[in-house]
Order: structure tokens, then C-alpha cells, then sequence
């Protein structure tokens, strides 16, 4: 996941450019070209996609006009609405399937006078005003810039590279650009020429990528108030995934104190990639009672069964297909090889483990990039480092099995009290939205 800080994203405005009149940006520009590789099933991906901007736009009150073409979205900004451009770009950009954002403004083409006419550009003093305006607005001392044209419809009669020579001549003319680059321009100008109008753009602002939310299946991201589960729930995120998430606390949370928490916070925030996401906490205190006084060494292990167990109990009755964990090979002692598979072996489906071959610093990149890290800094305990302060790092799922047969004689008991305890915060596009006690009573 490579792509710029997103937490305070938004037009170019730097403060040498304050000062200066924005263009009549009136059509946000989302370009997502992986959804063009998907043959027979593009419409599908295409439709989730729109149905995800419609729904963030709703979300800041925002009933701008949205429609799919030629492998991008676009977005209609009303002029009345223009000062909410920014605000409007910046939470898009959370979008998932969404590789880049270009502010951008629309000249429509001239009607045909008859059907089988082929199509026209407008008039070339329309295009070169608003490049002008572009140009005036984007420079900056000592950039090269060129000139791009782009034409969807082969009929149109001009040459793209002719076009090209006479639109950058005007803006070395008309503003303080004067370098031309065509390999390596500092900024390009798009001109891009589609039936239903001529798009002139010069900025994009990076996105995710990756796939609509929802158009990959349900799964449950096991999160706990560390650095790594958030970003290997946000890589899965990427991936079109719709996800709940689940941890467990020490006892029995009270919502005041759960909804402030660092795990909670975690997951508003990943909630904006996901746009809707469940949060189930549920204790590990009966669990914790069965081993009161048993020392074995392996307490950590048997927790993380423990967990693994009640995640998969989760995922049944959520209708989740897949559980999602942060484990990296051998960052950690819990993390080797056989601890994994002795894991594994109670969790009864798909596990996805998306930072398996990542080191730490991998991994913590991504983590500032999504806007997780400073949450998942602050001073929290998880049950992990509550559990096991020497944990072996080889064990034999043969041999944990009896030694849970042994410590719980009511295995079945413990799992379905701690589910039976359990709560659940709800939060759309980072807002929480519901809240329900002892979910599965």
C-alpha cells in the first residue's frame, strides 16, 4: 500500500497558492483501473464503486450527481457546493478501489446536428481559457510542465500531438510556465476528450486502490491495540473486503470506557475504508478463572486457541467467511512457524495473515500512511502482554489439546459464556453509530 499521508488530504493548496482564485473545478475525476480489468464482472465492481461514493458523499450531506464512464467515476460538483471540494476529496480518498483523485474542470462538447455526425471539440479558446486557469493557479517557480491529450473517440478529426504543441504554446504564452518537459514534466496537463465532454485536470491526489469495499466477502479482522492487526485489517480493506472486528478485554467493558478506548478508536478509523464495520469486544476474565493458579508456560498459546475459537464462533453467526490476524513470521514468540500452526488448528476456517513476510518497519510505514499509528502508540495493554510474560516459542498442537482437556473440563461452557458476554460498538465512515450490550444472551 504505497500512497501518501490521507488523514488531512485535500486540494493543492500550499500557501504560495492561497492567494490565487481556484478554477471552476465542477467534476471530481476517481480513477480506479483495476476495475477495468475485470472483464464480464466490471459492471459489478463499477456499480459497488459509485454505490460507495454516493454513500460518502451522503454522509457529509453532500447529494452530488455520480456516474460511471470509460473506466472512471465522475462526480459532479455543483458550483453552489464548490467550497466543499476539498472536504468532499479528502474523505473519497479513503475510498477503497479508488487509485488517485483529480479536481477537474468539464467543457462540454457541441449537440450534433444529425446522429450519424461524429463528434466535435468546442471551440479551442474554451479548452485554452480554462488550461490558463490551471496553469495560473498549479505553477510554481522553476517547474517544467507538458501538455497530454487524450481522445476516447477516434472520429474526432485533430491530431492529439498538433493539439498538444498548440495548447502548451498558449500556456508558456499566458502564464509563468516556460519549461517543457515530455518525459518528466514537474506538472501535466490532462486534456482528456470523451462523447460526453472535454476533462482538463492537472493534479491527483493518491488513493488507496485496490477494490470496492463489499465486493470481496465478509470477514473478521482480529484487532487488538497494536500496530499491526489495523494495518492488516486496512490491506484486506484494500482488497474489497467488508469487516467486523474483535478483542478481547481483560473483563466485562462498560461502554463509556470501551468507546474511548485505544482498540475502539482503532476501529472509526478503519471504519472510513471499510465504511461500516461492527467492533465485538468480548472478556477473557472466564478463561482467566479456569487458569487461576495452573502454571504450564504455555498460558499464551492456549489464549491465543482460546481466541482463535471464539473469533470462529464469531465469524459463524456474523456470517463472516475468513478471519483476518496482524502475525509476521517470527516478529514475535507467539509468531514462529510451529505456534502458528498449533493456532491454527482450533480456528475451524480461512485465516489471512496479509503481513506474514513484512518486518516491522514495513509495516509501521503503512500504519502512519492510514492514520493508525499515533492511536496505536498510546499507552494500552492488550491481553497479549497481559498473558505469558515467557512464552515458548515451539509448541505441539497434540500436546496444547490435552493440557486444555485437562485445565477445562467445560471447554464448550467457557466459549459460549464469554460470546454470551460480549458487546458491540458500530461505526460508519468513522462515527459511532450504535451500541449493543451482551450480544449473543
Amino acid at each position: 500500500m504505497s500512497v501518501s499521508r490521507i488523514e488531512n488530504p485535500g486540494l493543492d493548496t500550499r500557501p504560495d497558492r492561497a492567494d490565487r482564485e481556484a478554477p471552476g473545478f465542477n467534476r471530481l475525476v476517481l480513477h480506479c483501473p483495476e476495475i477495468t480489468l475485470k472483464g464480464k464482472n466490471r459492471v459489478e465492481f463499477q456499480n459497488r464503486l459509485c454505490s460507495n461514493t454516493v454513500r460518502t458523499l451522503a454522509a457529509l450531506g453532500l447529494g452530488w450527481p455520480v456516474r460511471p464512464s470509460h473506466g472512471r467515476i465522475y462526480v459532479h460538483v455543483p458550483a453552489a457546493e464548490r467550497a466543499r471540494l476539498d472536504e468532499a476529496t479528502g474523505c473519497l480518498r479513503c475510498l477503497t478501489g479508488v487509485v488517485s483523485i483529480s479536481p477537474a474542470i468539464r467543457i462540454p462538447l457541441p449537440a450534433k446536428r444529425a446522429p450519424s455526425e461524429p463528434p466535435a471539440l468546442p471551440e479551442q479558446s474554451l479548452i485554452v481559457e480554462q488550461l490558463i486557469a490551471l496553469a495560473r493557479y498549479y505553477h510554481r517557480p522553476r517547474d517544467s510542465f507538458a501538455v497530454r491529450v487524450h481522445r476516447n473517440d477516434k472520429r474526432l478529426g485533430f491530431s492529439a500531438s498538433t493539439l498538444e504543441a498548440e495548447l502548451g504554446a498558449r500556456i508558456v504564452e499566458h502564464s509563468d510556465f516556460a519549461e517543457v518537459n515530455l518525459s518528466r514534466p514537474d506538472r501535466r496537463f490532462s486534456v482528456d476528450v470523451y462523447p460526453d465532454g472535454v476533462y482538463l485536470h492537472a493534479h491527483r491526489w493518491p488513493g488507496l486502490g485496490g477494490l470496492p469495499a463489499g465486493a470481496s466477502g465478509q470477514v473478521l479482522a482480529l484487532l487488538s491495540g497494536g500496530i499491526d492487526s489495523p494495518v492488516a485489517a486496512a490491506l484486506m480493506a484494500k482488497r474489497g473486503c467488508s469487516m467486523d472486528f474483535f478483542h478481547m478485554t481483560p473483563g466485562h467493558a462498560f461502554f463509556d470506557e470501551a468507546e474511548l478506548s485505544v482498540v475502539a478508536r482503532l476501529a472509526a478509523r478503519l471504519s472510513r475504508f471499510t465504511l461500516r464495520s461492527r467492533l465485538y469486544l468480548m472478556p477473557y476474565s472466564y478463561l482467566d478463572l479456569e487458569l487461576l493458579g495452573k502454571q504450564t508456560r504455555y498460558e499464551l498459546m492456549i489464549f491465543r486457541r482460546f481466541m482463535s475459537s471464539c473469533a470462529a464462533r464469531l465469524a459463524a453467526r456474523t456470517k463472516a467467511q475468513a478471519l483476518v490476524t496482524g502475525d509476521s513470521l517470527g516478529q514475535v514468540a507467539s509468531q514462529t512457524l510451529p505456534n502458528l500452526v498449533t493456532q491454527e488448528a482450533v480456528s475451524e476456517m480461512l485465516v489471512l495473515r496479509p503481513l506474514i513476510g513484512m518486518n516491522k518497519q514495513e509495516i509501521i510505514d503503512i500504519a502512519r500512511q492510514i492514520g493508525t499509528y499515533e492511536i496505536s502508540i498510546e499507552p494500552y495493554k492488550d491481553c497479549c502482554a497481559l498473558i505469558g510474560q515467557q512464552p515458548k516459542t515451539r509448541s505441539d498442537p497434540t500436546r496444547l489439546a490435552r493440557y486444555e482437556a485437562y485445565l477445562f473440563p467445560d471447554y464448550e461452557a467457557t466459549l459460549e459464556r464469554t460470546l454470551a458476554d460480549s458487546m458491540c460498538l458500530e461505526y460508519e465512515l468513522g462515527e459511532l453509530v450504535s451500541r449493543q450490550d451482551r450480544c449473543f444472551a
